[in-house]
């Protein structure tokens, strides 16, 4: 009877030890992880316009499909979408998008004011976005990034001028770097792109 007890009490602080040690083999593993590294879109230096437009603007955040607005970095493969492991942005694209447009837009110092529909202030016009296209796309004739943004710029009158704009380059190198070097040469096209349109597009209704 003893002998039976003595051995029940060895099987259970044997349990016990090896409930430890798998614990305690668990934490470390999750200690050791890499952590995530995080990217933003980065505008380039913005040189102040000479001109100016008398109207001002608001900035609304993209619309986009939650495909491709995530803060995995996305590529493709065929249909699939794929993200990269410990890689991230720091925001979705569309709010990226959203405050890159806004800064831009603002340091040019065209327009009477910029501001973005976070802020309640009236303004001539409003500019709403849909990002069709924001990805990393591997293909049998390299990597690309890829770009696609239409916008429509609303007046007070109901008017609406429209323009699509869309950017494909090959990426830098085939992983997330490459693909958000890449990201910020097409962000930092299209917002000057954005601009020009807007003045000329303002420049014909003054």
């Amino acid at each position: 009877m003893d002998q039976g007890r003595k051995k029940m009490k060895n099987r259970s602080i044997l349990i016990v030890i090896l409930i430890s040690l798998l614990f305690s083999g668990c934490v470390s593993i999750t200690k050791e992880l890499p952590a995530f590294n995080t990217y933003t879109l980065q505008l380039d230096d913005v040189k102040k316009s000479d001109s100016k437009i008398d109207y001002s603007i608001t900035i609304s955040e993209p619309k986009s499909l939650s495909s491709i607005n995530t803060k995995f970095i996305t590529y493709t493969m065929g249909y699939r979408y794929e993200n990269y492991s410990l890689s991230k942005w720091s925001d979705s694209p569309s709010k990226m998008l959203q405050k890159n447009i806004t800064s831009y837009l603002s340091l040019r110092d065209n327009y009477k004011y910029i501001s973005s529909s976070k802020v309640n202030i009236k303004s001539d016009y409003k500019l709403v976005s849909e990002l069709e296209n924001f990805t990393q796309v591997f293909t049998k004739d390299g990597v690309f990034v890829k770009v696609d943004i239409r916008v429509y710029l609303k007046g007070k009158r109901s008017e609406i001028y429209v323009k699509s704009f869309s950017y494909t380059k090959k990426s830098t190198s085939d992983n997330a770097i490459g693909a958000v070097e890449s990201f910020n040469i097409l962000t930092n096209e299209f917002v000057r792109d954005l601009d020009v349109w807007i003045i000329q597009t303002l420049e014909k209704v003054s």
